[in-house]
């Protein structure tokens, strides 16, 4: 019976963790972290006040590691907490600052790593089209900031010849259909990068909630299109996946 209740009570915690999306932890998720960095009474005002200033800063670092897509980067993770930590701790050279901000920095890394979101791919072929474009090939990396309403994203283009690029959107359908436009991913310095034959990047603002949900969830339902000047329905085109 003991062993039922261990087996069920396991069951529940990982329901638990599949249910909270990793971009979106809560304050409580993020306080937890912080607790488990401190060390030393958790009563008193010293730790209250660094539990305050921990939430703040881990929370900035895993939104950056999300919009970044390397969360699960050592380097990146304590560059990053160390700067968001640094803002909360602008003088922390000795005493009670040292040890909170070093508390903080250890809470951050580990936020990051649990809480971050991964990056989707694609990989873009212009036989992908429907119809067959020509022989454009790329490459996606799509990460999705729910707590910020954002999405971001690195392309590549190749082999689309004396063509220039001119669109980038991510669309609802799935392989083999068309669909509409679901994000906009144009900017001047995305297409331009494209053109000149280096990653594009982009950050996209505003993206409903419920559709950076949907995304998420089922990504193989959504596709990165990118356009050129002589495919303008599009001249490589990928499913996105995990």
């Amino acid at each position: 019976m003991r062993g039922k209740a261990i087996l069920a009570l396991a069951a529940a915690s990982c329901l638990v963790l599949v249910a909270a999306p990793a971009e979106s932890a809560t304050k409580a998720q993020i306080g937890a972290k912080c607790r488990a960095a401190w060390t030393g009474s958790t009563t008193t005002a010293a730790f209250k006040s660094y539990r305050a200033h921990c939430i703040k800063a881990a929370t900035a670092a895993v939104s950056n590691a999300t919009d970044a897509g390397n969360p699960t980067s050592a380097a990146a993770n304590a560059k990053r907490s160390r700067a968001a930590c640094g803002k909360q701790y602008p003088s922390h050279a000795s005493g009670a600052k040292r040890k909170a901000f070093n508390a903080c920095v250890k809470a951050s890394k580990n936020a990051q790593k649990a809480f971050a979101g991964r990056p989707l791919h694609a990989t873009l072929k212009g036989s992908n089209e429907v119809p067959s474009a020509g022989n454009a090939t790329g490459t996606a990396s799509v990460r999705l900031n729910q707590g910020k309403h954002r999405v971001c994203v690195t392309l590549t283009l190749a082999n689309f010849g004396s063509a220039t690029p001119s669109l980038a959107h991510i669309h609802k359908g799935k392989a083999g259909q068309n669909g509409g436009i679901a994000v906009d991913l144009v900017t001047p310095a995305l297409i331009n990068a494209l053109a000149a034959h280096k990653p594009g990047k982009a950050c996209v603002n505003g993206v409903a909630t419920a559709l950076i949900k949907d995304i998420r969830q089922h990504p193989g339902s959504y596709y990165v299109n990118i356009h050129d000047s002589a495919h303008p329905n599009g001249a490589a085109r990928g499913q996105l996946h995990k």
